[in-house]
């Protein structure tokens, strides 16, 4: 497992964006999470070198899963990407407009899933 990967939670529903960061400091990561897309661009444009991967929820009121990863490309081409969602088709994923994710969740997800897809997304990136 990668230790210390700095993360960002990006998902507009408060108890998946706790638990996702309870299970990610718990595996040694440094998180940092917001509910959508635009102030998830915006953190990441401010501090590029905090963010290595980001965990992006794709169905969220406003700015969607798709276009929150785009724009997180744009300001940081480097940063890895995991799309969840609690759809089942990970197709989805690969309608992305040309910015697929590394890995793709699905929801509901066990920890061990949630690392192995933060890992894969890192050695991927």
């Amino acid at each position: 497992m990668t230790d210390g990967v700095g993360i960002l939670i990006i998902d507009d529903e408060d108890h998946i964006r706790r638990i996702t960061r309870r299970l990610l400091e718990r595996a040694g990561h440094r998180v940092l999470e917001t509910g959508n897309g635009a102030s998830a661009i915006e953190l990441l444009a401010n501090d590029p070198d905090a963010v290595d991967v980001a965990v992006v929820d794709l169905s969220m009121p406003g700015m969607d899963g798709l276009e929150t990863m785009k724009g997180l490309r744009d300001v940081s081409p480097g940063v890895a990407l995991v799309l969840m969602s609690g759809y089942s088709d990970p197709g989805l994923a690969s309608e992305s407009d040309g910015v697929p994710p590394h890995t793709f969740l699905q929801k509901p997800f066990m920890g061990a899933q949630l690392l192995a897809a933060v890992d894969q997304a890192v050695a991927e990136g």
